[in-house]
């Protein structure tokens, strides 16, 4: 303690000196630079802030989480690496109507449930500098986001021969731009590795979507965007999209844990950013000035989606609980159906029965349209609200029913497992129900890749549905 002190004491001598280290120097010089964007986190007090609050008189840093530093140089690339990019077709924007095409499909059908990107932000720079105004990393990575809904004569018209050629080659340019580090803007970078988990790849590929989720977690607790802003000098808009790209990693985390039987990463105990609203998603400033009208029309239409991703992030909450609930690791020696857990699941199902309750009426799969300007896509992403609903509910009670070798309807079968059983029923039906419905309205195609955890999480209850049938 006796040298801690002393140390203390000599910075502050150095402080009142004006001599501070030449760290914080560098830094204070840096935070003050006009045209900073980027965002530097310091950490919690027993780190580099601490250092700060030590060395300046300026006791507001230790309070702050979030400091703006000046934007870093790109890099230049070398000739081999750059032949390598033209090579892959990194740079390439694709016909017009194809761009327009992939880019509708991605507003459409892949920003209601994962809106990373400011679509007014997007189409205003769009509209202006055309694909060249937008970062080459994240165009491609839209691409391929947006390439799993390609119509059949789209593809055809465009010259390519399938849809899992034109995913490949997307993700392939995609991850070159990454692996050069082309890409300096961090947020650009959250944003286009998260898009890049839409690539599924194989049992043998090392960048899987687990491995993207990682990546954009990793680089966004970094920028601090876990963490509340405070009275960091960062600009509401920026705030608003920091909180959409953090949400969305919660969700894409509780998602791929889901499908992949892994422990999930955010832990809600190390964050204390505010939760979204309706005003983080909404683009207020309307009418639209400086857009084209096609352009306008579809930030219009993602306003409509904002709903939608709300109540997407209260089910990511429930899907959470779930796994951390009942899917957590037990010694050997730990019985699992103890009456805890099973207690711990009832009240789980009354948290999911008393959001499915509260579910706003625009997200509704019974619901009537709310303007004659309602986008079908609504319709779909009604009903994935809804099957996410249901895949919690097997989730939760999936390991109930399945214990040993006794089938839950046999009457030797435990009482708890009966009622599991019925649960997982129940909402393998309703799911079942709106898979069918999706199918009937053609609409089945454009569900996202999530649809496969859907799939294989209610089919040992249609398959035991089937054999306990049988058997009768």
């Amino acid at each position: 303690m006796s040298k801690l002190t002393e140390r203390l004491s000599m910075a502050r001598t150095r402080r009142e000196r004006g001599c501070p280290s030449m760290l914080v120097c560098s830094f204070c010089r840096s935070v003050k630079e006009e045209n900073a964007k980027p965002s530097c986190v310091l950490g919690e007090l027993q780190s580099l802030r601490f250092i700060f609050h030590v060395a300046r008189e300026d006791k507001g840093i230790s309070c702050k989480a979030h400091y703006l530093i000046p934007e870093p140089r790109r890099r230049t690339l070398s000739p081999e690496e750059l032949a390598c990019l033209e090579a892959k077709g990194a740079f390439s924007t694709e016909t017009d109507d194809l761009r327009d095409q992939l880019l509708s499909l991605f507003f459409d059908y892949v920003y209601p449930i994962l809106p990373i990107i400011d679509p007014d932000d997007f189409y205003r720079r769009y509209d202006a500098g055309g694909a060249a105004s937008i970062s080459p990393l994240l165009l491609q990575s839209m691409f391929l986001a947006a390439s799993n809904f390609v119509s059949r004569d789209a593809l055809k018209k465009s010259g390519w021969s399938s849809v899992m050629t034109m995913k490949r080659r997307f993700y392939e340019r995609a991850k070159a731009l990454y692996d050069v580090e082309y890409e300096t803007d961090k947020l650009c970078l959250i944003q286009s590795v998260l898009l890049l988990g839409y690539w599924l790849g194989n049992s043998h590929d090392r960048m899987d979507s687990w491995h993207w989720i990682g990546v954009a977690i990793s680089l966004s607790q970094s920028l601090g965007l876990h963490r509340d802003a405070g009275c960091s000098r960062i600009p509401p808009s920026q705030r608003s999209l920091w909180r959409r790209i953090w949400w969305c990693c919660f969700y894409r985390d509780r998602c791929i844990a889901l499908g992949m039987g892994r422990a999930y990463r955010i832990h809600t105990a190390d964050c204390d950013v505010k939760d979204l609203t309706l005003e983080d998603l909404v683009c207020t400033g309307m009418p639209l000035p400086g857009l084209k009208d096609t352009s306008a029309a579809m930030v219009r239409r993602c306003n409509m989606y904002a709903p939608m991703f709300l109540e997407i992030i209260k089910a990511s909450r429930l899907l959470g609980d779930v796994l951390a609930s009942v899917y957590r690791p037990r010694r050997k020696d730990e019985e699992f159906l103890e009456s805890s857990t099973w207690n711990t699941a009832q009240a789980l199902e009354e948290k999911l029965a008393a959001w499915q309750l509260g579910l706003d009426p625009r997200c509704r799969v019974d619901s009537p349209a709310f303007s004659v300007d309602e986008p079908r896509a609504m319709i779909l992403h009604k009903y994935y609200i809804h099957i996410l609903h249901h895949v919690t509910v097997i989730t939760l009670y999936k390991p109930f029913v399945f214990q040993g070798d006794v089938l839950p309807t046999d009457p030797a079968s435990d009482l708890r497992a009966r009622r599991a059983w019925e649960a997982c029923q129940l909402s393998a039906s309703a799911a079942t129900d709106s898979f069918r419905r999706l199918t009937e309205l053609d609409l089945i195609r454009f569900l996202p890749p999530e649809r496969q955890v859907s799939h294989i999480t209610g089919l040992p209850v249609s398959i035991n549905w089937l054999i306990d049938r049988s058997t009768h």
